[in-house]
C-alpha cells in the first residue's frame, strides 16, 4: 500500500514538470521581418518545364441562416415521418 502523501507529491511533481515541459516545447515563435538594406529584389521567373500550382481554394463559408433552415427542414421532416407501429415481439410462445 502507497501512502497518501507519496501520490500527492508525485501528482505535484508530475504537474509542475508537464508545465515547465510544455514551455520549452511550445514557445511563441517570434516573427521578425526580413533585414535587407536595399529595395526588395523581384522573385525570379519559374522554369518554363515546370507545371505551375493553381491558386489555394478558398474555404466554404456558410451562413447561420442556411443552417438553421436546413435543420428546421430536417425537423419538419421527422414531424412527417411518423414511427412505424411495434411490431409484436418474436418471442416463440411454449406449447403446453
Amino acid at each position: 500500500m502507497v501512502p497518501i502523501w507519496t501520490l500527492l507529491a508525485a501528482l505535484a511533481a508530475g504537474l509542475i514538470l508537464g508545465a515547465l515541459g510544455s514551455r520549452l516545447l511550445f514557445r511563441p515563435v517570434v516573427v521578425t521581418g526580413p533585414a535587407q538594406d536595399g529595395p526588395p529584389t523581384p522573385a525570379p521567373p519559374a522554369a518554363s518545364n515546370e507545371p505551375t500550382l493553381p491558386p489555394p481554394l478558398e474555404p466554404v463559408r456558410i451562413s447561420m441562416e442556411d443552417v438553421v433552415s436546413e435543420l428546421e427542414h430536417r425537423y419538419q421532416g421527422r414531424q412527417v415521418d411518423k414511427p412505424a407501429k411495434k411490431r409484436p415481439s418474436s418471442r416463440r410462445s411454449r406449447p403446453e
